[in-house]
């Protein structure tokens, strides 16, 4: 029977423990190392944000239709880098055009009235002028003629007085004294005509003075409504070029355009509508969106982080390095808005442009994996 199970029977003979303690020793020591590795390594734990999006630093500028208006012209593209005060489209102006129009027809037709009644004005300003100038030379002369006349009545006065004297002494026959009398009165009524004269002069003078200013006055006034009429007339040309001028969108600022509506000429687009985006040129950098739960009181500036984008895989094209600037005190609807500067480093393949969306991952700490676990765990057992 032995001599059947030879080899049965010479390993049986040779099997020995020293292969099982060298597995079991192998076993112990990783283990051991694992052991060690769980309770006193370290892991970088990472916040990982909701949403992120490049943005530019300086704010994107949405520019909307002013009016309800048919599209005459779309002047820029998508990615067309404009000026500021660029025209990016044109509305349709006819109905501002006719307008302006009819008001510069008014305001033309204004003119040549206000300047005829000016230059009325001016001769008649004129004209009162000379007659002034001439009714003050009559009225001095009239004065010479009054101031003659009482020189002359008053000496008159004297030789009748004078006479009538002697004529009663008997010195002069009684008819010259009476002579000396009777031209002594017709001096004192050519004395009283002059001095008529002279006050219908003045009278005359006053009055001609008084229908000349205010025929005057007249023209002034109408000029002045006219002069009224015309600066009416160009704040109402002035407003509708205003508004003609306003449905020439413009950009605002200069910079990229982002995004323009695909318009055509003889589409129809309504007050408020969207029509272009323009971002100004300057640094990039990346807004995101963090749970508040998990990242309130976590999240600080300088930490360091990584965003990956949406679209082009991490794998392939990897991912941008950088460090939060800026976090925000409170959180909103969206979540906790926290800043992210992008690095100095390009990722090949990826040209970062303001509208790229991705997620933001930032390590918040490092902690042993054992921990982790104890989280996890706890976080199972608490209900929520």
């Amino acid at each position: 029977m032995p001599a059947q199970f030879f080899r049965t029977t010479r390993c049986l003979s040779a099997d020995s423990a020293r292969s099982t303690w060298l597995a079991w020793s192998v076993a112990a020591v990783l283990l051991g190392i694992w052991l060690a590795w769980f309770l006193g390594g370290e892991v970088t734990v990472y916040e990982v944000s909701r949403k992120a999006r490049i943005e530019a630093r300086e704010q994107a500028h949405a520019v909307a239709a002013p009016a309800a208006r048919l599209v005459r012209a779309r002047r820029v593209v998508t990615g067309q880098s404009v000026y500021a005060g660029e025209v990016l489209v044109e509305l349709d102006d006819a109905v501002e055009q006719a307008r302006i129009a009819e008001a510069a027809v008014r305001l033309m037709a204004v003119a040549p009235r206000l300047e005829g009644l000016q230059r009325e004005a001016a001769t008649r300003r004129e004209g009162l002028l000379r007659a002034q100038t001439g009714a003050e030379a009559a009225l001095n002369a009239a004065r010479e003629r009054v101031a003659q006349n009482t020189s002359a009545r008053d000496f008159a006065r004297l030789q009748a007085q004078r006479l009538s004297e002697e004529a009663q002494l008997g010195g002069i026959a009684a008819a010259d004294a009476q002579r000396a009398q009777s031209e002594s009165r017709a001096l004192d009524a050519a004395h009283n005509a002059l001095v008529a004269e002279l006050v219908r002069l003045q009278a005359d003078a006053a009055n001609q003075s008084l229908q000349q200013r205010a025929q005057i006055d007249a023209l002034e006034r109408q000029a002045g409504e006219l002069d009224a009429e015309a600066n009416t007339q160009r704040t109402v040309l002035d407003g509708l070029r205003e508004a003609a001028e306003r449905l020439k969108v413009r950009a605002p600022v200069a910079g990229r355009v982002a995004d323009i509506a695909m318009l055509s000429a003889g589409s129809h687009v309504v007050e408020g509508q969207p029509l272009a985006t323009i971002v100004p040129p300057g640094t990039l950098v990346v807004v995101a969106e963090f749970d508040p739960v998990s990242a309130l009181g976590r999240l600080r500036a300088g930490q360091d982080g990584r965003l990956r984008l949406q679209g082009f895989p991490w794998a392939q094209y990897g991912s941008v390095e950088g460090h939060i600037t800026r976090v925000a005190g409170d959180w909103r609807e969206g979540g906790l808005r926290a800043e992210f500067e992008l690095g100095g480093g390009a990722t090949p393949g990826v040209t970062l442009q303001h509208g790229l969306v991705g997620t933001v991952e930032v390590a918040v700490e490092r902690v042993s994996p054992a921990v982790l676990i104890l989280r996890a765990t706890g976080s199972w057992l608490v209900p929520r």
